[in-house]
């Protein structure tokens, strides 16, 4: 929590929550309306209103005293910053000497300014999620147009699609594994093995390039040469690019990829590669923006597949 997730620091969690997590997820205006509740109940001193406020401020303390800010660690907090903002509306709509009808007509129109932001980026963004992801149509592309038992190299695990491993890897993998430590059991991947092989999944011979590999699950680090793609007799791989840079494939493996293979099918997310800059949580792999929708169709990654030209 200290360090940041995988070593990214984004800055204080207090004033990072407050400016990215709170600011997107409720939208600027309720959430300025939220901080004045907060404020207009800690002179209300109601003491249940204290409590409210109480479980407020011990929830964003142990959130925000560490580095590790996903967004998504602020949605416990937002129902109860929505409350206050209810109370702190309805306590100063009772200040004004209006009719009843004029102050529910006025909360009405300020509750619908206030939501109004989020509201519209929720509903765009179930939208997207509706639609299918580009790993899902780059796992269909693959099953559709490579044989089975291919070799086929990809990029990382969160960004590329889902396809199975086939049986003779799963077996060198439980091998090694079992042979390192031979006092474990290994049922999980006993059963994968068996599942893969019972009802024949359309398998591949699948190697993965990551910043730290296990040799033991057919991982290669990113600083191979052409001579270990052959060596290997990689057929096809599969790169996958979006705004994450932690999670990039380095610029020197995309060009070696690039100068030894032909790219067969790409997969866009958005409608061209240029569009708005979004905003996205920077170490949340996601793959959907948080804010600045405009141009984008789907969620997942840019994926790019290459047919291999070794010889």
């Amino acid at each position: 929590m200290k360090g940041g997730h995988l070593g990214i620091d984004l800055g204080s969690g207090f004033v990072y929550h407050l400016k990215f997590s709170l600011n997107y997820g409720m939208g600027i205006y309720l959430l300025g309306v939220s901080l004045l509740s907060l404020i207009y109940l800690i002179f209300n001193r109601n003491k249940q209103i204290i409590i409210l406020l109480v479980n407020i401020a011990l929830f964003y303390f142990f959130m925000g005293k560490g580095k590790s800010v996903f967004m998504r660690y602020m949605l416990p907090v937002i129902p109860f910053l929505c409350v206050t903002s209810a109370i702190f509306l309805a306590g100063v709509s009772d200040m004004l000497k209006i009719s009843d009808k004029t102050r529910a007509a006025l909360l009405f129109v300020a509750v619908i300014l206030l939501v109004l932001n989020p509201l519209t980026r929720t509903i765009r963004t179930n939208e997207l999620l509706a639609e299918k992801d580009t790993r899902v149509i780059a796992s269909g592309y693959i099953q559709s147009n490579i044989r089975q038992g291919s070799n086929i190299m990809l990029t990382s695990y969160f960004g590329a699609p889902m396809l199975y491993q086939s049986v003779e890897l799963l077996r060198k993998e439980y091998d090694a594994l079992a042979a390192a430590a031979p006092n474990k059991s290994y049922k999980k991947l006993k059963m994968l093995i068996d599942l893969t092989a019972q009802r024949q999944l359309t398998s591949y011979n699948i190697y993965r390039v990551t910043k730290a590999p296990s040799l033991e699950k057919s991982e290669l680090p990113y600083e191979i040469t052409k001579r270990d793609l052959v060596k290997n007799n990689i057929e096809y791989v599969v790169l996958n690019e979006y705004y994450f840079e932690y999670y990039e494939a380095p610029d020197s493996f995309k060009k070696l990829i690039k100068e030894n293979g032909e790219l067969v099918m790409t997969i866009l997310p958005m409608n061209s590669d240029d569009v708005t800059e979004p905003v996205l949580d920077p170490i949340d792999l996601f793959y959907l923006p948080v804010d600045n929708l405009e141009g984008f169709n789907r969620p997942g990654p840019v994926i790019r597949i290459y047919k291999m030209r070794l010889t």
